[in-house]
């Protein structure tokens, strides 16, 4: 479950708002937490002489302070202002406060880091994208799971569609030319039924009726050895189509050709002399002419002369396609092109190189820019203080930083290759494999972009609580996700720690008044389901003061918790006793069916609590005085049951050592 937010703002203002209820005189204490030029008061505030302060630090240097003071209505018979219990509280409550910011901080940077990863996805993506644009060729891929296609943009561009067209298998294959569409229904079945690839060349209409033809290509994919999935490509071949048709019909339509084609075509001697060339070589290297393009050899236009001699080195090995090296244009500027080129003999017999120039200088740019965006994801995952891990859609750990290494107890060569199950309690299991199965179904990561807490499993099998954030990629290799990982045992032992602050009186441990509150509501509900009533006895020492002012409040303390187990130890694991302040407690019956046994356990209390006792070496001997409220017989609200205990207390106290029902009082006015 995700964690609910809280702003630093809200928890300087509520850590200030709990110290009050923890000093000795909470109704006279005022507190200030200062931090980042801003205050955090309680009300009433006010300065005064009897101040204690305690700084707030963040990896060792001051950010803050905590600042508490008694206001001017000090009670007169106090000895000194703060006792070592609340100054140590404040200093844990400062010192809290500062591990809360350094948390923060580190997740503000998670966040930071989350987004720079998600934008190189998104870079990644179009760029892929772009790649098939410019190439023209598509993509596509049958589930013969759920028998659901999916198609790249490039398709849709082929087919003349709207990329949110539905398109189907069935509703493609009508688009190919009819005497075609006999031939690729048979070619489709190859890969699922024989697992054969099939590649042909296809006349084709698009949706605008206009004639093409395209190269169509058919792969099956295996998990283990059944075949899963059907996926290939689709190219626009028209124009290498047409290029065929040229070059055997005539040498006029092949200059026509070579003239309009959209990249550099020249035909040079094996010396590089240039025989002819396209108006495209004339562009591409910045002359004004095809005559002065043809007066330079092409030796001159490589970059490094060794190029060229290497260069014609894998030319005499036969084709060469795709070499990619650097040139210069007449101007002097510098530019990536990729050639292709293959031996021609002319009808005079002799030896020609007919070749090809494509600018690919903004590819190689990209393919820069892709590779430092990877580089400094590396570095990012390598510097990150979280623990940063891969796994393929199979759930197979292809990736693990330094990080994950020092928070799981793996090396790299212990878990790469494993199954992330390894890292995952039992109970937690199933649930993992139907998440890669539906992200598999329906091609979407439900998690994906949220935080989820969750235990996880150390190599010595310990466990401990960690956030994850989760992204999914798709990449040329597949479907692969990236997790990034917190370990947050600090941060709940945190929250705990302040939780258990807001809830319980800091002495004895017991619940204060905010967490009785929430216990009589909860006792309320039930028991008017139940139909049984709830008994509120509201208790106060006698004789507590002359403890405190003949042997100071430590010895006061001491008595304070004797008390509390005693009430403890006298009702029941459904019951409650909290302290509301000073040797105030007040101690919720449920369940109860009999007055009488409310009078049998008052009876008991008192007893135990008016026996002598030795604290520090000092004999004790103090009693109490009970006031007694019923649910329902004397209201059926939590206030009205709290006041009129008290007033049953200040009734009984008139005798000391003794209960007093409210009905009783009723009854007697």
């Amino acid at each position: 479950m995700r964690p609910p937010d809280i702003t630093l703002d809200e928890i300087y203002q509520k850590a200030a708002d709990l110290i009050p209820p923890s000093r000795q005189y909470p109704s006279v204490t005022a507190a200030r937490i200062a931090i980042d030029n801003r205050q955090f008061v309680t009300d009433p505030f006010e300065e005064t002489n009897w101040r204690q302060s305690a700084e707030i630090t963040v990896e060792g240097e001051k950010i803050g302070a905590i600042d508490v003071f008694y206001l001017k209505e000090m009670p007169p018979e106090a000895e000194g202002p703060f006792l070592k219990e609340e100054r140590d509280l404040v200093d844990a409550i400062a010192e809290l406060l500062g591990v809360t910011i350094e948390k923060k901080k580190m997740e503000n940077k998670v966040v930071e880091y989350q987004r720079d990863l998600e934008k190189l996805v998104e870079k990644r993506t179009e760029l892929l994208d772009e790649t098939g644009r410019l190439a023209k060729i598509g993509g596509w891929e049958f589930d013969l799971e759920t028998m659901t296609p999916s198609f790249t943009e490039e398709i849709y561009r082929i087919f003349g569609l709207s990329p949110t067209t539905p398109l189907s298998i069935e509703e493609g294959i009508k688009y190919y030319a009819p005497e075609a569409q006999p031939v690729i229904k048979e070619a489709f079945t190859k890969p699922i039924e024989q697992g054969e690839k099939y590649d042909l060349e296809l006349p084709f209409i698009t949706s605008e009726e206009k004639h093409i033809w395209v190269r169509t290509i058919g792969k099956p994919r295996y998990v283990g050895a059944k075949i899963v999935r059907v996926f290939g490509s689709m190219q626009d071949i028209t124009e290498l189509k047409e290029a065929e048709e040229a070059l055997k019909t005539s040498e006029a339509k092949f200059r026509e050709l070579i003239e309009n084609a959209p990249i550099g075509i020249a035909i040079t001697t094996p010396k590089g002399e240039v025989i002819d060339s396209n108006q495209a070589i004339t562009d591409l290297f910045g002359y004004k002419s095809k005559k002065e393009a043809l007066s330079m050899p092409v030796s001159q236009h490589y970059y490094d002369a060794k190029e060229r001699e290497r260069f014609m080195e894998e030319f005499k090995k036969g084709p060469v396609k795709g070499f990619e090296t650097r040139f210069k244009r007449k101007d002097g500027t510098v530019f990536w092109a990729s050639i292709s080129s293959v031996m021609h003999i002319s009808p005079n017999g002799e030896s020609q190189i007919i070749s090809s120039f494509e600018d690919i200088d903004d590819r190689r740019k990209a393919e820069k820019t892709l590779r430092e965006s990877e580089n400094r994801f590396k570095m990012l995952n390598l510097a990150s203080p979280d623990a940063v891990i891969s796994i393929n859609d199979l759930g197979m750990i292809i990736s693990w930083n330094q990080a994950a290494g020092k928070m799981f107890g793996y090396g790299p060569d212990e878990i790469v290759g494993q199954n992330l199950i390894k890292l995952i309690p039992e109970r937690y299991r199933e649930r993992h494999r139907q998440a890669l199965k539906s992200s598999a179904e329906t091609g979407k990561m439900k998690s994906a972009g949220e935080k989820l807490e969750f235990e996880a499993l150390r190599k010595d099998g310990s466990e401990f609580p960690i956030e994850l954030g989760v992204a999914k990629t798709e990449s040329r290799t597949g479907t692969s996700f990236i997790g990034v990982i917190r370990d947050v045992t600090e941060r709940r032992a945190a929250q705990e720690k302040i939780k258990n602050m807001a809830y319980h009186d800091q002495l004895t441990k017991l619940p204060n008044r905010r967490l009785l509150r929430d216990r009589l509501s909860q006792a309320l509900a039930q028991s008017e389901r139940i139909k049984k009533m709830i008994a509120v006895m509201f208790l106060d020492l006698d004789g507590f003061k002359k403890v405190n002012d003949t042997y100071g409040h430590e010895v006061g303390d001491l008595l304070l918790l004797d008390v509390a187990k005693k009430l403890t130890d006298s009702v029941r694991k459904t019951d409650t006793v909290a302290r509301m302040g000073g040797d105030e407690f007040v101690v919720s019956l449920a369940n109860v069916t009999d007055s009488n046994d409310v009078k049998n356990m008052a009876n008991e209390m008192l007893l135990k609590l008016s026996e002598p006792i030795v604290l520090s070496g000092n004999d004790i001997q103090v009693s109490a005085s009970i006031g007694i409220s019923f649910y329902p017989i004397d209201d059926d609200r939590i206030d009205p049951l709290l006041s009129k205990a008290d007033k049953a207390l200040y009734e009984a106290k008139k005798e000391n050592n003794c209960f007093v029902f409210y009905e009783s009082i009723e009854k007697a006015a």
